[in-house]
This record gives structure tokens, C-alpha cells and sequence, in this order.
């Protein structure tokens, strides 16, 4: 970026060319060394910890029905939607089953794994 710069390229044209916003290219320019990406604050949180025991307790007994657990969530004061829950159990959906316990449910003791891993998320890993 700042190569192009220094060729006289003007902000707009180096911002296509590199595939950023004119404003980060501004904002990039203006500074003196090289802006590391931020993360967000909130990675890895869900709007559904503070409910994880109530989760846990419906999934260890074998209930499985999303409404149900959505509505008893709502009972105890979860302002979440239906959505974000849904999405935080497709993790548990997604845990390894062995062979000995096909016939019954997993019993979970943690929290499921983080959000499955993609071709993006991977490249960003190799690069940081």
C-alpha cells in the first residue's frame, strides 16, 4: 500500500487494486507502521453462557427439542432468539459419537467445541 503510494497511485485506485475500503487505505496511510486486524471483543462468547447449565441439562436428559428449550429459556429470562440458539446447539450436534454409545445420547460435561473450522477461518489462521 505504501509502495503504491509513493508511485503516486491515488487513494481511491490503490484501495481497488488491493481489494480495501478507501477509508482503510486512508486510515492505513495515515499511520506509521502497519495496523495489526482487530478482534472482536466478544469472540468466543454467546449471548447463551449465562444458560449453559440450563442447556447442558436438556441435552445430558435427552431432550432434544430446540422450541422446548428455546421456551424455557425465555421462562428464566433469556432475551436471545430462537436463531442463536439453534446455532449453539448444531455444536452439540456435531460431537463425535463412538460406537458403544450410538444408542444413547452423549452426555456432555463441557461446553461443545468453538465454531467449526472453514477455509476462511484456516487461512486466517496460517496468516496471524
Amino acid at each position: 500500500m505504501w509502495a503504491l503510494s509513493r508511485q503516486g497511485w491515488p487513494r481511491e485506485r490503490i484501495g481497488s487494486q488491493l481489494g480495501l475500503s478507501r477509508s482503510t487505505v486512508y486510515r492505513c496511510l495515515r499511520s506509521e507502521v502497519f495496523l495489526e486486524r482487530r478482534t472482536r471483543r466478544d469472540a468466543g462468547h454467546s449471548r447463551l453462557d449465562p444458560w449453559r447449565s440450563v442447556v447442558l441439562e436438556h441435552w445430558n436428559d435427552g431432550r432434544r427439542n430446540g422450541r422446548t428449550l428455546f421456551r424455557d429459556l425465555q421462562r428464566r429470562g433469556y432475551r436471545g432468539s430462537y436463531a442463536t440458539l439453534t446455532r449453539y446447539l448444531r455444536r452439540f450436534r456435531t460431537l463425535p459419537r463412538d460406537a458403544a454409545s450410538a444408542r444413547s445420547p452423549p452426555v456432555l460435561v463441557a461446553v461443545a467445541p468453538g465454531r467449526e473450522l472453514t477455509p476462511r477461518r484456516a487461512a486466517w489462521t496460517v496468516l496471524r
